[in-house]
């Protein structure tokens, strides 16, 4: 593990003893948007939906399907278990 690791390190370790919350998926969902350059558009278009809806479903408004959970996951490097919880009903 690389010195610049540790806080990750610590807050995986962290999140193993409660489960994660609709709040923690967004605040992934933003950091790992933040730390890829990435624009909504960019995301939006790896889901198949609009910026719009793309954006709100993302930050916890919206319900998505499998394979639109699924692309988003994948791009933005979430876990699996975020990626089930983007499929929930907010």
């Amino acid at each position: 593990m690389k010195k610049n690791d540790a806080p990750e390190a610590l807050l995986a370790a962290a999140s193993m003893t409660k489960p994660m919350t609709r709040t923690d998926v967004t605040e992934l969902v933003m950091e790992a948007k933040i730390k890829k350059g990435l624009s909504w558009t960019r995301i939006a278009k790896a889901v198949g939906a609009s910026k719009e809806w793309t954006t709100a479903a993302l930050l916890g408004q919206m319900q998505m399907t499998k394979p639109q959970a699924d692309a988003a996951g994948k791009l933005l490097g979430l876990p699996p278990y975020a990626v089930l919880l983007l499929q929930q009903v907010p």
